[in-house]
């Protein structure tokens, strides 16, 4: 029955440093989504699941466990299991 299935909850995951996706333009596709919760990743350019893939799997988790629930905008992500001080190149 697809016109009775509950609209999904959305995780919007962006680098902090993503020179291909403008942040103006993943807070604009939040805006669109309003169950969505979106992060930015701190350090990380365009594949934060490449660059930061440790970080980004207990990103989807926490939020799989309802963690990450009620929020919709946090920037940047501060985690105690993975402390990056890389600075973007601007």
């Amino acid at each position: 029955m697809v016109g009775r299935c509950k609209p999904k909850k959305p995780l919007l995951i962006c680098g902090e440093c993503d020179n291909i996706v403008d942040y103006k333009l993943a807070e604009k596709l939040l805006n669109k989504l309003p169950n969505a919760t979106m992060r930015q990743v701190p350090g990380c350019g365009h594949m934060p699941h490449i660059e930061k893939p440790y970080f980004i799997a207990k990103l989807i988790a926490d939020f799989a466990q309802g963690s990450l629930t009620g929020e919709r905008l946090l920037s940047p992500i501060i985690d105690s299991v993975i402390i990056d001080t890389v600075a973007c190149n601007s």
